[in-house]
């Protein structure tokens, strides 16, 4: 009874002494992440010129990071991203907004990961994608499979509109003389996001796009990375279901245009092959393979994720995967009725700049589509979540 009542009264003063001393300044309790509209809010008070450059890629502030880029698809392109305000379109209404793309962009102004970084490096961030241009059409298949790069544009973004596995490789090959081993910026820390796999999804109904297939691609893409490019936080993003997102402005007619010279034309039978199986197959092949994919993904970061604390390179699976049902039609391109537009972009960046700083078990694993979702602002001791 005696030890009982001893243990109560230690305790009792231990906790009244951490809240005197709180109440004092002695003990600073944590305070919570501050959000806000625009990134221009957020103080970019720090310097790393003053702490020095780091050498372990669990400690980096995004002040650290001097690169950017992208491995993808016609979203990181930013492909029809600004809806048509015209009665019909036609085959040069498809622009590529590169510089405003969710994890690309540098267009002054645009809310982007890339711009969200440039913040706290005083502008000197290298790579963003500036202005737009036009996406090659081909006549057969609409999106040109070999589309050239735009250096001008492109920079460091190496999305391909039509990209699937089977063309990572080609996109890491423009990457490598820009921010790889032998490059200017080969000791220079870097972001590289890889945002690869819808379009896989978008033909998984044909042979060489099951989840063999695009694990074996997908792994062999990072190992080519891997050894070629050093000093990297690689954002692995997850994919979603396509076969829900060619749905959404059916309900509303009218937004969805029509090509002009071809009212009849389905663009999504170009986009999204395996949506228009009959009966229904193709979409429950997509809906399976959304979850295979995804943790066929998870398993690749966790093969690449960095290791030891002295790691300079490592894969961060992001879960990416939206809730279909949170999203408006107005967040969809009425150009196609199928790719995201400037909001759903802005939402993008957001939500992938939050999660950076989120560690495994607090991330997001459906996003909910939110257009005044918060921007986080990491103060001085803040790092990018490797864990």
């Amino acid at each position: 009874m005696f030890i009982h009542t001893y243990v109560i009264i230690t305790v009792s003063l231990l906790l009244i002494s951490y809240c005197r001393s709180i109440h004092a300044g002695s003990i600073e309790p944590e305070q919570p992440p501050q959000y806000v509209r625009d990134i221009s809010h957020c103080s970019n008070n720090y310097n790393s010129p003053v702490r020095g450059r780091p050498t372990s890629i669990h400690d980096l502030h995004p002040g650290d990071i001097k690169a950017i880029a992208v491995i993808g698809d016609s979203i990181s392109a930013g492909l029809a991203m600004e809806n048509a305000q015209t009665e019909c379109i036609t085959n040069a209404s498809f622009i590529e907004y590169r510089g405003r793309s969710f994890d690309a962009g540098g267009d002054e102004g645009s809310i982007t990961l890339p711009n969200f970084i440039n913040h706290y490096t005083s502008g000197k961030l290298i790579g963003s994608s500036i202005g737009q241009r036009p996406m090659p059409t081909c006549p057969d298949t609409f999106f040109c499979t070999e589309a050239p790069p735009l250096p001008s544009v492109d920079h460091f973004n190496a999305a391909i509109p039509s990209g699937t596995t089977k063309d990572m490789t080609k996109q890491i090959n423009y990457l490598i003389p820009r921010i790889g081993k032998t490059s200017p910026l080969s000791n220079e820390w870097k972001v590289l996001t890889i945002e690869l796999g819808q379009n896989d999804l978008a033909i998984s109904c044909f042979p060489d796009y099951n989840v063999v297939d695009f694990t074996a691609r997908m792994t062999a893409g990072l190992k080519m990375i891997q050894e070629n490019i050093d000093y990297v936080f690689i954002n692995l993003l997850s994919v979603s279901n396509s076969e829900e997102e060619v749905t959404i402005t059916n309900d509303y007619p009218g937004y969805r245009k029509t090509f002009c010279d071809n009212p009849s034309f389905d663009i999504h039978d170009q986009e999204c092959y395996c949506c228009h199986v009959p009966l229904g197959l193709g979409d429950t092949v997509i809906d399976a393979n959304v979850a295979l994919f995804n943790l066929a993904l998870q398993e690749i970061a966790v093969k690449f994720r960095p290791r030891g604390p002295d790691a300079t390179f490592g894969v961060l699976y992001q879960p990416f995967s939206l809730s279909i049902d949170s999203l408006p039609y107005t967040a969809i391109s009425n150009l196609d009725g199928f790719h995201p537009n400037i909001h759903l972009h802005q939402f993008f960046a957001k939500s992938l700049w939050n999660q950076m700083f989120l560690p495994k078990h607090e991330k997001e694993h459906k996003l909910h589509y939110d257009e005044n979702l918060g921007i986080r602002c990491p103060g001085e001791d803040d790092r990018f979540e490797t864990g």
